[in-house]
């Protein structure tokens, strides 16, 4: 609740044409940390307001930006009982390479780079377990 207080606070000194930031700054990178463990839905707020830069300082919409790109990842285990799942074999059958560090993690999905027998390089995007879940979830909340 108090990020919610902390935007609101936000929102109507930026529309009274107040400078916030002398009263309180936002901290990005605890109010990014909130949002991720509350779930998608509100990973996905945080993105959008880490573009409006007409309420937000510039600092803490950047650090909101990684909400798109560098939440945290799940397991690399879990992941290859999903792909092997959906692609009905083993990873190390499936790819010549398959790199366990991910590019990037959303809200919704993981992505890894990988190699094909035949050398193509490929990335796998894979949705996060119980996501649709999650997301019903966050939205009756």
């Amino acid at each position: 609740m108090n990020f919610l207080i902390l935007i609101f606070e936000s929102l109507k000194m930026s529309f009274l044409g107040i400078r916030y930031d002398i009263f309180r700054k936002p901290d990005g990178k605890k109010i990014s940390k909130y949002l991720e463990s509350l779930g998608p839905i509100f990973i996905k707020f945080g993105q959008l307001l880490s573009t409006r830069t007409d309420i937000l300082d510039m600092a803490t919409a950047k650090d909101l930006q990684g909400l798109t790109d560098s939440c945290k990842p799940f397991s690399v285990k879990k992941l290859k009982e999903i792909v092997e799942k959906e692609l009905g074999g083993q990873i190390d059958h499936i790819f010549k390479n398959f790199d366990e560090v991910p590019l990037a993690a959303a809200s919704l999905a993981q992505v890894h780079s990988a190699k094909l027998p035949d050398g193509r390089e490929v990335v796998i995007k894979v949705l996060r377990p119980n996501i649709e879940k999650e997301v019903k979830k966050n939205l009756r909340l």
